[in-house]
Order: C-alpha cells, then structure tokens, then sequence
C-alpha cells in the first residue's frame, strides 16, 4: 500500500515481520520525505536534462544499496554538483512493478535455485507520462540476458504473444496464460544529473512489498538503492563519496528480497546471505 505522493510509507502490515528482520520500530515509518531531503537541490533546465537522460543505460555504471541515514548524508554532499530531474511538476515519482508467475511460483523458484536458463517477468507502471510495460527477461545457459519490453492491456489474455510467449513456452514449460500477478513492489524515484558532464544518478528509496489485493501481507525496508551511471574517468563526487567510506557495490533481485518474506512456502536458504548484508546495511546510523 502506497501512502500519499512521496510522502514517507507508514507500515500499517507486516511491520512485525519487518521490525524483527530491520531493526524497525514498529510504530514509525522510515522517516525518508523525498521531497524534503531533494530542498536545496537546482532543478535541471529542460536543454540539460533531454541531453543527460540520453545517457545509455548500458554504459558504465555502478550500484549501492545505503540506509536512509547515509542517502541523507550521500544528498548533503553532491547537492552543489548535481540538479534534481523533474518528472512533470513532482521532484519524484513512484517506481512500481508487479512480479508475475505461474502456479508453484517456478520463476521465483528457478532464480532462487540458481538455474542459468530462467525468466522474469514484471509489469512496469508508469513514471511521468509514460504507459505501464511488460518486462520479459530471459536469461541463458550462458549468462547472457535478453530483455523484451511489450505494450500493457489489462483486458488482453494472453498477457504477450508472439516469439516472447514462445520462448517463454520453451524455456518453463507453462503457457503465458498460466501468469498471474505474484508480488508487487514499490519505492520513491528521483533522478540526479550532473551539471558538468553526462553523469545520471539514479536512486530508489524506501522498497515496499506486498502481495496482490493484501493489506496484511506487506513488508516495509529502510533502504535505498543509488544507481550511477555515465560515470566520468576520473570519477565524481559520487563516486568518490562511496569510495571514501570503503562502501562496495551491491546488488540484488526484488523479486527474491521481497519473496522470501511474503511468499507462501517458499523455501529462500540461497538468499540468507543477502537478506543479512542487507539487514546490516539498513540498521546504520550517521556520526553525529
């Protein structure tokens, strides 16, 4: 359940659940105002912004994950380098997806287990005045990832067809028809640009799980995930604010996160490891 516009995320369910696993009291939300912590922030020229989105997204880039005390600390310090991309007349927008899966949970299943040749499929929602899309990811024997990103209709069944409901086919062994919606999951988006040179920032705060059509079943966790890319050789303040604090990247599906926790069943052994970095991550708190 999302809380008003950007407006902080008041976990109403499933706090117990995250509270014993986070560290989060269970009478407060995580206390991340997007629109409060981006003040002070230049809000980038319409010339500046077409240019930086331009960015290609398979460009160097890098990913931490940060709790919300060391995002505050991150925005104090790149304030001066860095402008805030509108989306429209907001500062931020809502970035949500639902996992799709079939009877079994054997998407979920296959990815937990490890197995190279699996696929993920998610519904985007919109951000700005985009349209929400069907994200298919097939991923090979290989390791080599394919992404396909088809038109959305809710009153559409199958969901996708073509080579992509084929090769979905062939890969699981289950018809397109047999997706449903598994576990949406949801966070605050804004955008950073450089002011100097095509360097984007882009950071998700505060991920929200929940099952579909479930108040009780949900799952609130402090963090944010700050993804740079367009990185210049030298580095940035960016970059070199993570590097002064010895903070590697880190990276991990939302899918297995938020699936470990709300999905009925479903042994999540493999994923132990990360729920602890991550656990770890989330109860840091700021130097005063």
């Amino acid at each position: 359940m999302y809380m008003g516009k950007g407006y902080g995320f008041q976990p109403e369910a499933g706090v117990a659940l995250a509270s014993e696993m986070f560290g989060m009291p269970n009478d407060t939300h995580f206390g991340f105002l997007p629109e409060e912590a981006l003040s002070g922030f230049a809000v980038s020229d319409t010339d500046n912004a077409v240019v930086s989105m331009q960015v290609p997204t398979k460009s160097k880039s890098l990913r931490f994950v940060v709790s919300m005390g060391l995002l505050h600390e991150f925005l104090d310090a790149v304030r001066k380098d860095y402008a805030v991309f509108p989306f429209g007349p907001d500062l931020t927008a809502l970035n949500s997806m639902v996992y799709y899966d079939v009877p079994g949970f054997r998407l979920f299943r296959d990815h937990m287990n490890g197995k190279a040749a699996r696929c993920q499929v998610k519904l985007k929602d919109a951000q700005g005045n985009q349209s929400p899309k069907f994200e298919v990811k097939f991923r090979s024997n290989k390791g080599v990832t394919e992404k396909h990103f088809l038109a959305f209709d809710k009153d559409f069944n199958p969901l996708f067809t073509g080579e992509v409901a084929d090769k979905f086919h062939q890969l699981t062994g289950v018809a397109v028809t047999d997706l449903s919606p598994a576990l949406s999951s949801g966070s605050d988006k804004f955008i950073l640009l450089n002011s100097d040179h095509l360097e984007r920032i882009e950071v998700d705060a505060g991920l929200r799980f929940a099952l579909p059509g479930s108040r009780e079943d949900s799952l609130v966790i402090p963090l944010a995930v700050v993804r740079i890319s367009g990185i210049p050789e030298i580095g940035s303040e960016a970059t070199r604010f993570f590097q002064r604090r010895s903070i590697r990247t880190l990276s991990f599906s939302r899918y297995m996160l938020g699936g470990s926790f709300l999905l009925k069943g479903q042994k999540s052994n493999r994923y132990k490891n990360k729920i602890r970095q991550i656990q770890k991550i989330v109860q840091y708190e700021p130097a005063c």
